[in-house]
This record gives C-alpha cells, sequence and structure tokens, in this order.
C-alpha cells in the first residue's frame, strides 16, 4: 500500500508542475502579444507624423515663393489660424501659408497630444512633428519625426 500512495502523490506533484510551467508559458505569450500591439502602435503612429510632415513639406514646394520669404515658420505650440479659405477662394502666398499651417496643425491632431514646428534657416526648411509617447498620456516621454531639405 505505501508504494501505491507515492506513486500516486509523485502523479500529483508532476500535474502540479506541468500546469506551472504552462502558466508560466501563457504569461510570456501574453507578454509578447502585448509587445506587439504596443509595436504595432509605435509604427502608427509614426506613420501619422510621417505622412504629415511629408504633406506639409509638399505644401510648401507648391508655394515656395512664401517659403522664401518665411511665412510658414512655426512654433510648437504656437496656434495657426488662417483668416481665408483657399480651397474656396483664391489666396496670396502668405494666406495660402496660413492655411497649410492651419490645416497642418489641425492634422496633428490625430496624434496623442501631437504638435510640430517649422524651422527655416536661409534655404533649409526642418519640420518636426512630435506626440506623447508615453503609454500614462502624460508627457514623460516625447516621440519626434523630422525632415530636413533645402529649397
Amino acid at each position: 500500500m505505501d508504494g501505491r500512495r507515492q506513486a500516486q502523490g509523485f502523479t500529483l506533484i508532476e500535474v502540479l508542475v506541468a500546469l506551472l510551467i504552462a502558466a508560466i508559458g501563457l504569461l510570456g505569450m501574453a507578454a509578447l502579444h502585448l509587445s506587439g500591439l504596443r509595436s504595432v502602435e509605435t509604427a502608427y503612429q509614426r506613420s501619422l507624423a510621417t505622412l504629415a510632415a511629408n504633406d506639409l513639406l509638399e505644401r510648401m514646394r507648391a508655394n515656395a515663393d512664401a517659403v522664401r520669404a518665411g511665412n510658414y515658420a512655426s512654433a510648437y505650440g504656437a496656434a495657426a489660424t488662417a483668416s481665408t479659405d483657399c480651397e474656396a477662394t483664391s489666396c496670396s502666398g502668405a494666406q495660402m501659408a496660413a492655411f497649410d499651417l492651419a490645416r497642418w496643425k489641425a492634422s496633428l491632431g490625430a496624434l496623442p497630444a501631437g504638435d510640430g514646428k517649422v524651422e527655416m534657416s536661409g534655404t533649409r526648411v526642418t519640420v518636426t512633428v512630435r506626440w506623447d509617447h508615453s503609454r500614462s498620456g502624460d508627457g514623460t516621454q516625447w516621440a519626434s519625426f523630422l525632415i530636413t531639405t533645402d529649397f
């Protein structure tokens, strides 16, 4: 009888160890899945930033006179407003620049706390898009994307 009881207890220990190993494996798979989701979110945000920066640069290339006049310069947090709807009426280069910046700043709202700036130095233009990359949304970790080009 003693030999039989030992065999039953040993089998129960084997089952418990197998359950523990399976639970650890499942936790590892869940962590891997969560990491993958975070990577997808980061890639999506970076894609939005890239598209926004390239969109503004294309608008600037179409309005090169306003670029040379410095009408596209903008800082983080600067509110961009357009007094004229340049899609409905014809505009001057300066009005088109204000319209482009207003549309661009509005499009950055697709990013968490998204903002952008345009720095101009001679013929060199740098477009920077930044957003809150922290998981908590408290602004402790910023991600940014920038493009520099010459006009």
